[in-house]
């Protein structure tokens, strides 16, 4: 799990914009393929991720989007990400305001169904599409993270996550990327120790204190 900020999704082959300045994930996912695996990208941000969208096509990249139904509401992103853009490789699916939990999962195992072929997974992964984020529109519940932990947990594909969106405290964001985790690994961190690394660089010291709350979210039982 990579702690990234700013975040990536919006970057493109030549152009930075929406605070995204490198695209993490398609780096990510380059490395391994120039190291022999095969990659596939899902993400789940909230916006559509138009800089991946525009790498995937420039370099083959398998990619599955779960996204806002693109409106132009962001200046930063482009008027893309519909059903009629999918390719062979890119699967969009939009997603509508207030969509409940149940339906958003059973369009996300349609996303990682066309991932599941690759040895290795990254994973755009968008904390925004919480109802504690001010942007979100949808209708998940509190149970959204942990579920989808459980479902990337029944894959044994190799897996990089990256984190993009999540505009809210960053105590809760924490604790939601923690029971993610946990979810991912079947494991509960407070009974079963994890080492984790986190790399960062922090000039407002933001980072710096969302990677200490991430610590703490791993370390202990957050029943406070």
């Amino acid at each position: 799990f990579a702690l990234t900020r700013p975040h990536g999704h919006h970057a493109g082959f030549n152009y930075s914009k929406g605070s995204c300045y490198l695209n993490n994930a398609v780096i990510a996912a380059m490395y391994l393929l120039d190291n022999g695996y095969s990659v596939s990208i899902l993400d789940f941000a909230l916006h559509t991720p138009d800089g991946t969208l525009e790498l995937a096509e420039r370099f083959g990249l398998r990619v599955a989007s779960l996204h806002g139904t693109p409106n132009g509401e962001r200046g930063y992103v482009r008027n893309q990400g519909h059903i009629d853009e999918n390719k062979e490789n890119i699967l969009n699916i939009p997603i509508g305001d207030g969509i409940q939990t149940q339906e958003y999962l059973e369009l996300f195992s349609i996303g990682m169904k066309h991932c599941r072929d690759a040895e290795a997974i990254v994973v755009s992964t968008g904390f925004d599409i919480s109802h504690l984020d001010r942007h979100s529109r949808l209708g998940l519940d509190g149970t959204i993270f942990i579920e989808l932990g459980r479902m990337f947990s029944s894959t044994h594909q190799k897996k990089v996550f990256v984190l993009e969106g999540g505009d809210y405290p960053p105590a809760r964001l924490a604790d939601d990327v923690a029971d993610f985790l946990e979810a991912v690994e079947g494991k509960d961190y407070s009974k079963n120790p994890v080492k984790v690394s986190i790399i960062y660089h922090s000039e407002t010291g933001n980072t710096k204190a969302m990677a200490g709350d991430l610590q703490e979210s791993c370390a202990d039982c957050r029943d406070g």
